[in-house]
């Protein structure tokens, strides 16, 4: 157990020093940890009376949309079990570039990733100045897109956001 806690002290060390560097990891760590932290089970949120109505509501409806996804042969996993009340009405700011003239995404590259057509930011304000300095300094035409669901590509269990509902 000490070798766990130890373990995520240095990486929240880590990721702690990333994002004060303006690395744009760092921040896409710091945004992924917010959301681990603050995630609930669903069914705890649903039994809470002093959650909203509508909240809870709408979450009553995850379930099914799970069955269907697997009754049509998705991999569901345990993907949208849990909640996070997140602020705004976002989760991420999206950014795609395009050379001028061109509807064709210039994608960015990722460690483990590939290649991806776009860039999320959970800090809106770094994604605006980011498009700023794409567009000022490298020419680039720019789209900004506020994203309300967030995924991992499947590498960790997603929540269901607020944004999301």
């Amino acid at each position: 157990m000490s070798f766990l806690l130890g373990t995520a002290r240095v990486t929240l060390l880590a990721l702690l020093g990333l994002s004060a560097t303006g690395c744009y990891y760092g921040e896409l760590a710091s945004g992924q940890l917010r959301m681990l932290w603050r995630r609930e089970p669903i069914e705890t949120v649903r039994a809470d009376p002093d959650r909203p109505a509508s909240t809870r509501d709408l979450l009553g409806l995850v379930g099914s949309v799970r069955k269907h996804a697997k009754a049509v042969g998705l991999e569901v996993g345990r993907q949208y079990t849990s909640y996070v009340e997140w602020p705004g009405d976002r989760v991420v700011t999206t950014l795609v570039r395009t050379r001028p003239g061109s509807l064709e995404p210039v994608p960015w590259r990722y460690p483990l990733l590939g290649r991806l057509p776009y860039r999320g930011y959970f800090d809106r304000a770094k994604a605006e100045a980011e498009a700023v300095r794409l567009r000022e300094r490298e020419g680039y035409d720019v789209c900004e897109t506020g994203v309300t669901a967030y995924s991992t590509l499947g590498w960790l269990a997603d929540p269901v956001t607020s944004p999301m509902l």
